[in-house]
């Protein structure tokens, strides 16, 4: 176990870097787990989007009960009627609609007309069409109650329709299994992890062969009584408890700072992300292999590790989700195993039963990652041989006294 404890040896002086990515990952979750706020709700309430209402016409009842009728179904951002305190209103989203009731309006619809209402919002905007769909709807049952009941006076009209307006429909929430959904919190530290997880197994594992790769160190190993086979053997083994090490460290630090957000989700479903995360650290471990006997230098093998990482996250959805990628892109992004890590990361959060149908394309996902793990093992294998058969190989790597 000497090369074994030598790895050890190699890895502890190089602390510092490991500790560095380490501690990068962990801020960043844990910045995350405070100041993001989970859109994902396992109940129902009703919203309330900002609104602002400029009336340029007169006092009114039927004005009055319009703003009071928004007023329960949102909340009302009082401002200035200045086009420029408008518009820096609506560009940093202060409010989301705003209502412009222009002079004489109450009078064309006491008269029966069609009066005109100015409205800004942005587009595609749900809050917008939903606050539009308010005023339509108390409008119309005033215009219907003003035509069909003419006896009645605009203070009456306006408590019958608000009277209708205010019946509530009761909303029951039901799941299709008894999970909780997973927060969208939890699913951006598991796409963070692939990146650092990549980063920080390709930086350690590459430093481990670049030692032990140096022409004098090599030739003198092969001197001693141990078996280069041997040598192999616990360097590779080393590489992969490392790796599993660090699948431990960051898997299990999300299961420790996101315990409150996952207390309701289904153990098999946490299992499958976890299994999921496993498949790929087993793609990384090859890769880091491939990587850390083609690098010869400390600085090229920082840069290769993080432009090779960052190339690799962003092709494959770590960054951006899949589902926003083009299609073009999306065949390219195929070719790469954090593809298919996103893509069944994905699957898992979006995963309404647990049953066989659901679960194939899931371990379809895994599977490949595993023969992408294959694939890139056997590439080492071969670059690893060949570079111990070539004669200039001894001479192609630079000596500790030449960096």
């Amino acid at each position: 176990m000497k090369v074994f404890n030598t790895c050890f040896l190699i890895i502890r002086r190089s602390f510092g870097k490991t500790v560095t990515y380490l501690l990068v990952f962990l801020v960043m979750g844990f910045i995350f787990s405070v100041s993001y706020e989970d859109p994902v709700r396992t109940d129902f309430t009703a919203s309330l989007p900002p609104f602002t209402i400029i009336n340029e016409d007169q006092a009114s009842p039927v004005l009055d009960g319009l703003t009071a009728f928004l007023r329960e179904h949102g909340t009302e951002v009082v401002l200035e009627n200045s086009t420029e305190v408008l518009q820096d209103a609506a560009f940093f989203h202060e409010t989301e609609y705003i209502l412009r009731i222009p002079d004489g309006f109450a009078d064309t619809l006491r008269q029966g007309g069609v009066p005109m209402l100015d409205t800004v919002t942005f587009p595609d905007s749900t809050s917008g069409y939903y606050l539009d769909l308010l005023v339509n709807s108390y409008l119309n049952q005033y215009r219907m109650y003003h035509s069909s009941l003419p006896g009645l006076s605009e203070e009456e009209i306006t408590a019958r329709v608000l009277e209708n307006l205010s019946v509530t429909v009761q909303a029951d929430v039901q799941r299709f299994m008894d999970s909780a959904p997973f927060s969208i919190t939890y699913m951006i530290y598991y796409r963070f992890l692939a990146y650092f997880l990549m980063l920080l197994t390709i930086t350690c594992i590459s430093i481990i062969l670049r030692r032990f790769k140096q022409p004098d160190l090599w030739m003198r190993n092969l001197c001693t009584p141990l078996r280069p086979l041997s040598m192999s053997v616990q360097m590779l083994a080393f590489g992969l408890i490392l790796s599993i090490l660090f699948w431990a460290l960051m898997a299990g630090s999300g299961l420790i700072v996101y315990r409150n957000l996952i207390r309701d989700v289904d153990s098999r479903m946490i299992a499958l992300l976890l299994l999921n995360s496993f498949c790929y650290t087993m793609v990384c471990f090859p890769l880091a292999l491939c990587l850390g006997r083609i690098v010869r230098t400390e600085n090229g093998q920082s840069i290769v590790s993080n432009l090779v990482s960052l190339v690799l996250s962003f092709l494959g959805g770590i960054f951006v989700s899949t589902d926003m990628l083009g299609e073009a892109l999306t065949k390219v992004s195929r070719l790469v195993p954090t593809w298919w890590y996103s893509s069944t990361l994905d699957r898992i959060s979006r995963l309404n039963s647990i049953d066989s149908e659901s679960l194939y394309p899931i371990y379809q996902g895994m599977a490949i990652q595993l023969g992408f793990a294959a694939a890139l093992l056997c590439c080492f294998l071969v670059i690893n041989k060949h570079k111990n058969k070539a004669v200039e190989s001894f001479g192609a790597d630079l000596t500790e006294r030449e960096e």
